[in-house]
């Protein structure tokens, strides 16, 4: 088999949970996410992908409660 000098092995950069979360997160807060994803220094199309996936995974990592008083008000609880 003939090894091409000029193919590489490409490495493939593995990015944590917080990180793409944290990343979503800065992406609706800000007004352009190119530029975000230019300081994060990932591609703008991965900051969409990781935004798509977040809405498809909805489960909140604290739960929500809440208690209704007198029928009146509502009001969190953790």
């Amino acid at each position: 088999m003939l090894k091409n000098k000029y193919l590489r092995k490409i490495k493939r950069r593995v990015y944590s949970q917080a990180l793409k979360d944290e990343a979503v997160q800065l992406s609706y807060k800000r007004d352009n996410v190119k530029e975000l994803a230019d300081e994060l220094g990932i591609q703008v199309q991965r900051l969409y992908k990781w935004r798509k996936m977040a809405k498809k995974n909805v489960t909140p990592k604290i739960p929500l409660i809440l208690e209704v008083q007198d029928n009146s008000e509502i009001t969190k609880s953790t």
